[in-house]
């Protein structure tokens, strides 16, 4: 028979043999932590690749940014971009309003860009929808300049936005197209505000 002696050796060992696992454990999860951490210091020395090295410079706005209106008058909004120094290719525009408090009834071409090949007004969902492309003088700075001009009519009492549809580095929704390059440069988007009362 196994006696008190034999059978406090057998624990005593028992736990010896645990605290070295555990010991082993413990060293190999603070090697992998302090490896983890070199890692993600490094990672700041390292290039970031598919970033964009390029500034976006180029944005767009509705201007006059607010105006107030009766229902029943009329009112114009001039979309405007601002490229400073930088030579355009062509730019894509897209506006959303609430059509039950305006009425869009025509988007002008402004005078930048040779052709515009989208031009249109989404009168059940409140969406403007242009596209311009070829400057007219192809050494033309593309700096604030009128891309288009909105004309519309206050419908009813409310605050009416004109919101961009944007977001960086998206080429479906709003751009500014550098010319040879082919970059998307816009970074930043003005909306307008209309606040309309009742006659």
């Amino acid at each position: 028979m196994i006696n008190h002696t034999e059978n406090r050796k057998i624990i005593l060992v028992i736990i010896i043999l645990a605290l070295l696992v555990g010991g082993i454990i413990l060293i190999r999860r603070e090697r992998q932590l302090m490896l983890t951490a070199n890692m993600v210091k490094n990672s700041g020395n390292l290039p970031e690749v598919g970033k964009a090295q390029f500034e976006l410079v180029a944005s767009q706005y509705l201007q006059p940014a607010h105006l107030l209106k009766k229902t029943g008058e009329t009112f114009s909004l001039a979309v405007v971009i601002t490229a400073a120094g930088r030579q355009l290719d062509g730019a894509d525009t897209i506006i959303k309003y609430d059509p039950k408090l305006v009425e869009v009834t025509d988007i002008i071409p402004g005078e930048f860009f040779t052709n515009y090949p989208r031009k249109t007004i989404d009168q059940v969902n409140g969406v403007i929808k242009m596209t311009g492309f070829s400057p007219k003088d192809a050494n033309a700075d593309g700096d604030n300049f009128i891309f288009f001009t909105i004309e519309a009519k206050a419908l009813v009492s409310g605050t009416a936005k004109f919101d961009f549809e944007f977001e960086k580095g998206k080429t479906n929704l709003s751009t500014v197209v550098e010319s040879k390059t082919s970059r998307n440069l816009l970074g930043k988007v003005t909306g307008a505000t209309v606040s309309i009362s009742g006659n």
